[in-house]
């Protein structure tokens, strides 16, 4: 729970821009409605297709270039007058910063696609990038003269998805200890915020984070499975309204938004 979810998720509008790219070179894409939703900026059209929106906007291209991209993107475009890089959550970030300073070991696992998870780490180099553990997209490799390796970006996702269970199993599988503190924000973070329980005796933490500032965030309010499931685990759940004193970083970066491309008017602006 680090950074900006609306009005969609960072990286579906890193990949509408990609996909209104490909309609600005192949104007026949047009016809396709995911095409022209993306052109025309219509993330809800774009939700229940999430999956294909995020593979085949960088379908074929190499993993380290996809990264570069999606950075560049954050960096550059923005959300108000601040850059994408600049919408992280402060508060959020000082604890890590704390939990860091005090010798944890700290991980992002989130149901965002890997790469980008990445491209954020590089932007706001606060973890290595070893401990950002996302859905990872399929990759091929071919190695050219020169030693040059290609990943080279395929159209599905790696097993198993990093959400609800998914998550727990990567972290068993990936970094092989249990968490003694976890921290979320939707019904995919469930089964991430149970592991606490497991450390005990330990002293352990888990930490729901509710988005209930409509002036300074978005408000949107958590599921009620969310909430029974933190009643019953006796897990703190964090008001943004009233217990963050500052939701985004004072030193954000000034950042004036790239023009869109110019793309066919069968795709519509």
């Amino acid at each position: 729970t680090l950074f900006l979810e609306k009005p969609t998720f960072m990286e579906v509008i890193v990949a509408a821009q990609s996909l209104c790219d490909l309609a600005s070179r192949f104007p026949s894409l047009c016809g396709d409605p995911m095409y022209k939703s993306a052109c025309k900026l219509k993330y809800k059209n774009l939700e229940p297709i999430f999956d294909r929106v995020l593979l085949e906007a960088y379908e074929g291209w190499n993993q380290s270039e996809y990264v570069l991209a999606a950075q560049g993107f954050i960096e550059q475009r923005g959300y108000g007058k601040s850059c994408y890089a600049g919408r992280f959550y402060e508060p959020m970030m000082q604890l890590m910063r704390l939990l860091l300073a005090n010798d944890f070991q700290v991980y992002i696992v989130s149901g965002s696609e890997q790469g980008f998870l990445r491209a954020f780490l590089r932007s706001n180099p606060v973890l290595p990038l070893s401990h950002a553990i996302g859905n990872p997209v399929e990759l091929s490799f071919t190695f050219e003269g020169g030693a040059t390796a290609l990943f080279s970006r395929q159209k599905e996702f790696a097993p198993p998805e990093v959400d609800g269970a998914g998550k727990a199993l990567a972290i068993q599988m990936r970094i092989g200890r249990l968490p003694i503190f976890s921290a979320g924000n939707t019904m995919g973070d469930i089964e991430m915020l149970q592991l606490p329980d497991s450390s005990q005796p330990r002293p352990h933490l888990s930490l729901v984070i509710d988005h209930d500032d409509p002036v300074r965030e978005y408000k949107y309010p958590l599921d009620p499975k969310l909430v029974e499931a933190a009643n019953y685990g006796g897990w703190t759940i964090v008001s943004m309204k009233n217990d963050f004193a500052r939701i985004w970083p004072a030193d954000a970066k000034s950042c004036v938004p790239a023009p869109m491309p110019v793309v066919p008017r069968t795709c519509g602006r």
